[in-house]
């Protein structure tokens, strides 16, 4: 076909997907170099995300393909016109350390950002937990603090959401901040560790240094109340042995962390924080109500809850603040 005249760079029409790009997902690098010898147009974006040949190849883990392309002159950093992910993001994504080296050693920046919410290589490699990816980002200079746009997320955040011990380490010895915080509600990777249960994630930022004191801007809540909330007595534990409050209050409703637990039947919770001292009369202290942890827990129709609350001292006779109810 290319011997009597095909044209090499003819797209198909949705999306303008060429031969190149095609040859490139296959991981065909015969064609490959067929097709540049005919004229190939090496950094023909298609029509729907821009996406060019390199992108292809990265996307498929395509390595000889990759290599091949850039011998060729294939531009680098051009990423796709949707959001902007670039090739390195996708090889980081992909966990392929090889690509995201050969891409670097051609000048692809290693802390480029997407256009959407400004994502780095790195980002991507620990929201996928590609530890691979991730050595091979820090060992090549990788910023370890970027964050993502809007809720500025950091690689932290992400690792510690995955309970990804592993690369929560390779982030803390290359410099990560343990205590870095969203913008909006001021969570932490502890927080947001707490918030899925990841205990191992827990443990290890602990050992590194984590405030175990810090709390969400909007709500107060701090790593203990996601503890509590999630039934987490291992959590809870660590965390008190580390230092928490354990009768630490949210703003405006002063929740402490025994309340939260009652208030979402998580009788492990509750088990462990009365263990471990936790007051059971303190109330929710908003004007408008005064519940503290009994009143919940006969609400949810915990009837084991009640009976642990009054064991360790509750008054089965308190009243709430607005109306003077008891817990009967």
């Amino acid at each position: 076909l290319l011997d009597m005249g095909a044209n090499v760079n003819l797209g198909t029409v949705d999306k303008g997907v060429t031969p190149l790009h095609c040859a490139a997902e296959a991981n065909h690098p015969e064609i490959i170099q067929l097709l540049v010898d005919h004229e190939a147009d090496i950094n023909r974006i298609c029509l729907d995300h821009g996406r060019t040949p390199l992108y292809q190849a990265c996307l498929n883990g395509a390595t000889e393909v990759v290599k091949m392309l850039l011998d060729m002159g294939a531009n680098v950093n051009l990423g796709d016109t949707e959001n902007g992910l670039t090739p390195l993001h996708w090889a980081a994504q992909k966990d392929q350390p090889e690509i995201i080296q050969l891409l670097v050693a051609r000048g692809a920046d290693i802390n480029c950002t997407t256009a959407d919410n400004g994502r780095t290589p790195l980002f991507e490699a620990c929201r996928n937990s590609a530890l691979n990816s991730v050595e091979m980002l820090l060992m090549l200079g990788a910023n370890v603090n970027i964050g993502s746009k809007g809720n500025d997320l950091t690689p932290l955040h992400l690792a510690a959401q995955q309970n990804c011990t592993e690369i929560l380490e390779l982030l803390v010895d290359h410099g990560a901040n343990v205590n870095c915080t969203t913008v909006f509600d001021g969570r932490t990777p502890l927080l947001e560790a707490c918030q899925i249960s990841a205990v191992d994630a827990v443990k290890m930022l602990l050992a590194s240094g984590a405030n175990v004191h810090s709390s969400a801007f909007d709500t107060g809540a701090t790593a203990l109340h996601f503890a509590a909330c999630n039934d987490s007595s291992e959590i809870i534990k660590l965390l008190v042995d580390c230092g928490a409050d354990i009768n630490c209050t949210t703003k405006g409703d002063g929740r402490t962390p025994l309340y939260e637990a009652c208030r979402n039947d998580a009788s492990n919770a509750v088990k462990m924080l009365l263990a471990l001292g936790a007051n059971t009369d303190a109330p929710q202290c908003s004007t408008d109500s005064g519940y503290p942890p009994l009143h919940m827990a006969a609400q949810n129709n915990s009837p084991a809850m009640i009976k642990l609350l009054i064991e360790y001292g509750a008054d089965i006779d308190c009243i709430t603040w607005d109306d003077g109810r008891t817990a009967l």
